[in-house]
């Protein structure tokens, strides 16, 4: 998407929106910067930093095109709209957040807590619960002077980069919306998508990949990649992505199996002692590589079903329990169990008597490929 069909799709929606009460001008335009994403961080000093990206767009009475430019906002203060306020002091034009696609809060901002952060975006008519929340693992000014994106606008690249990844195993999104509902669960632990600057060919780019856990709105962990696609799968949240299994034909060489569809089930028991978390999980694959020979009969497919099967189980049980010796209830016990059985009191916090019961179904459909795949 080049810069004119970045200018022209975020005017168009400014348009659309205001027809029924009066619309922009070229003059009302110019006078209006568009925030494209924000960033919350916070100083030495314990003051909030906000950093904005904007587009300024440019319409004139003589032009029918679309014109616009990148323009970079850093303010400081004691509250998110004191901070605003002290970019305004400065910008020779209005700041208009309702095209924000994305919120974005510095490792140090998540790590102190983004709950003073929340509260305009809950309440301010302008701020979208649309947009997605992410944690950034890097420097803010990094991330808007040095890396290389594939949109001139760093807003408008996040989101079109969610759009394209949405479905990959191993990322986490989830956006203000989501966020400001989930936030009141019992034990307030939600994951938001975490961003980290990577170097790639001698340039910088933006990677989303994983998530940042927190826990009453304070980051307690980064959750890696690897983890993520493990989340994603115990929560019901995957339907696609790749698994890679030994070839038992050739060894040391992979075969990758091709995610078709994925279904978690989810329930729950409690004996008056102990709570049982049951996740019942279905994934159906295709072959979609192999590095050797591979004679693919269903005597292999039941082979390579097993195996798999055995694999996704003994990751997601050490997931598991990795987070429940820190006390952190990643699978919403709490919240499962107080639904099902709200008179109950319990002693202990759920997750600490809580036992993971998988059962994993992989079906692997070998219809596609028959015979020699070499």
């Amino acid at each position: 998407m080049n810069l004119k069909k970045v200018i022209a799709s975020l005017l168009s929606i400014i348009i659309m929106s205001t027809m029924l009460i009066g619309c922009y001008n070229y003059k009302d335009i110019n006078r209006v910067t568009f925030v494209t994403s924000l960033i919350f961080d916070e100083n030495e000093v314990g003051n909030i930093d906000i950093y904005l990206d904007c587009v300024k767009p440019y319409r004139s009475s003589n032009e029918s095109s679309d014109k616009g430019r990148r323009v970079l906002y850093k303010g400081t203060g004691k509250t998110v709209l004191e901070a605003i306020k002290d970019i305004n002091m400065y910008s020779s034009s209005k700041l208009d957040f309702t095209q924000c696609k994305g919120y974005i809060f510095t490792e140090k901002a998540a790590k102190n807590g983004i709950r003073k952060y929340i509260d305009i975006i809950n309440k301010n008519q302008e701020f979208m619960i649309r947009p997605y929340m992410f944690v950034l693992f890097g420097s803010p000014e990094e991330l808007l002077n040095d890396v290389t994106v594939d949109e001139e606008y760093l807003g408008v690249f996040i989101d079109d980069l969610v759009q394209r990844m949405n479905k990959s195993p191993r990322v986490i999104a989830i956006d203000a919306n989501d966020y400001l509902e989930l936030r009141t669960n019992y034990g307030n632990l939600l994951v938001l998508g975490a961003l980290s600057i990577r170097d790639d060919m001698e340039e910088k780019r933006l990677e989303l990949s994983g998530g940042a856990l927190l826990k009453n709105e304070v980051l307690v962990r980064r959750i890696t990649a690897e983890e993520g696609m493990s989340y994603n799968l115990l929560m019901g949240d995957l339907k696609r992505g790749t698994l890679e299994v030994m070839n038992p034909q050739e060894p040391n060489t992979f075969i990758t199996l091709d995610i078709s569809n994925a279904k978690t089930k989810t329930s729950i028991s409690y004996d008056g002692e102990n709570i049982t978390l049951y996740k019942d999980i279905k994934v159906k694959c295709l072959i979609g590589e192999s590095q050797s020979r591979l004679i693919v009969d269903e005597k292999l497919l039941n082979l390579l079903e097993l195996e798999e099967e055995a694999v996704i189980k003994q990751y997601l049980e050490l997931f598991f329990e990795s987070f429940k010796e820190s006390d952190i209830d990643i699978v919403n016990v709490g919240n499962l169990f107080y639904r099902k059985y709200p008179d109950e009191v319990l002693e202990k916090d759920p997750i600490s008597i809580t036992n993971l019961k998988i059962n994993v179904d992989v079906e692997i459909d070998g219809t596609t490929i028959t015979g020699n795949t070499l």
